[in-house]
């Protein structure tokens, strides 16, 4: 799931590349289709425009109706298909996955989104190539032709969530454990760095402290399975968080021979190999009002509504961190702990839901 430009306004979506057509539909169910010869042509008469020059988005629907908006994206759509102004408002969203793919590159900007090609594809091949290639790495590409697709609340619910934080910023800054919150998972990041995770039986004591598999009814053949991987991943590219928990999933949990889905400790090991992947747990279910699904349904049903959810909670926390919406309280957290910069933002974000979700349970807040 990705997220457009759009700051407050933005609009989450999923994308498919199916039958030589990249099919869009965002959060409202609003959707979009770009053959890929036409996407080509979108990017050939930008080139032409352009070069390897900015283009701003472009498509102001009053603008692109009267024909007066500048060349871009949204006008570079539009003369494939001349007054279909809704499909050339679409460029909000293809321009994101068209940066999503590598082709193009953003300005990092709310206001006067521009992109740039950065890969122009010198035939048709070798964009679906890279379409593909990208399509392969998404943890579960949406179905938009089963009911069972599902969509999250609209940002603005996050939003109210985010703005108790930051009003409440104080109060969840106290609630912060110091000791276990921060020094025990900075002392694990390093110790991490140093040691075999297979042998070293005080990374595995406190991991499992702090990461909560004491307790998880989980047995140590398990636990050394768990490590066994996380040691084998080490140093190679971040894997995909389904092949992770299908590994799990294959080690019995116990002395019983019961396999389970282990998704919330598979995304802490994701975690431990790239402290800038999200962290779900039960906590994290909660705050963004995720629906987790039921034992009694099949491991695949599980793995995909949990790989759902862990594409949402990618795509919403690169929207926190580029539209600032809890860089008051990310600032004040850094400032209150000092905390290097191995405790990163994304890290930052879990412990402020976390604690602000614990506060409510508790009726606190």
């Amino acid at each position: 799931m990705l997220v457009t430009h759009g700051g407050r306004k933005a609009k989450r979506f999923g994308w498919v590349f199916q039958d030589d057509y990249v099919k869009i539909k965002n959060e409202n169910g609003r959707q979009e289709e770009y053959p890929l010869a036409e996407i080509f042509d979108i990017m050939n008469w930008l080139t032409e425009k352009f070069g390897l020059s900015w283009f701003p988005l472009a498509n102001n629907v009053e603008k692109l109706g009267q024909d007066t908006e500048v060349d871009g994206l949204g006008v570079a759509i539009v003369r494939q298909r001349p007054r279909n102004i809704s499909h050339a408002q679409g460029a909000s969203y293809l321009g994101v996955v068209l940066e999503h793919v590598g082709v193009v590159e953003w300005n990092n900007k709310q206001r006067g989104i521009q992109w740039r090609i950065i890969h122009p594809a010198r035939n048709p091949d070798e964009l679906r190539r890279a379409i593909k290639a990208k399509m392969a790495c998404q943890a579960a590409p949406p179905d938009f032709d089963k009911p069972s697709f599902h969509w999250f609340p609209p940002l603005s619910r996050e939003n109210k969530m985010y703005r108790i934080i930051e009003k409440n910023i104080d109060h969840i800054l106290g609630s912060v454990d110091e000791d276990l919150d921060i020094k025990t998972y900075l002392t694990l990041l390093n110790r991490f760095q140093s040691v075999d995770v297979t042998r070293d039986t005080e990374f595995q004591s406190k991991y499992c402290r702090y990461w909560r598999l004491f307790g998880a009814g989980l047995g140590q053949n398990f636990r050394a399975a768990y490590f066994e991987l996380m040691e084998g991943l080490r140093g190679r590219p971040i894997p995909n968080i389904g092949e992770v928990t299908r590994k799990l999933y294959e080690v019995p949990s116990n002395k019983s021979g019961r396999k389970t889905v282990q998704f919330s400790f598979a995304s802490k090991l994701l975690h431990t190999l790239d402290r800038h992947q999200p962290i779900y747990d039960s906590m994290v279910a909660t705050f963004y009002h995720f629906s987790v699904p039921g034992p009694t349904k099949s491991f695949e049903v599980r793995l995909r509504s949990f790989l759902s959810f862990y594409d949402f909670l990618c795509a919403e926390y690169k929207n926190v961190l580029s539209n600032g919406l809890l860089q008051q309280s990310i600032t004040q957290f850094r400032y209150q702990f000092s905390v290097p910069s191995e405790y990163t933002d994304e890290k930052i974000i879990d412990t402020l839901i976390w604690r602000v979700t614990d506060l409510q349970n508790r009726g606190v807040l």
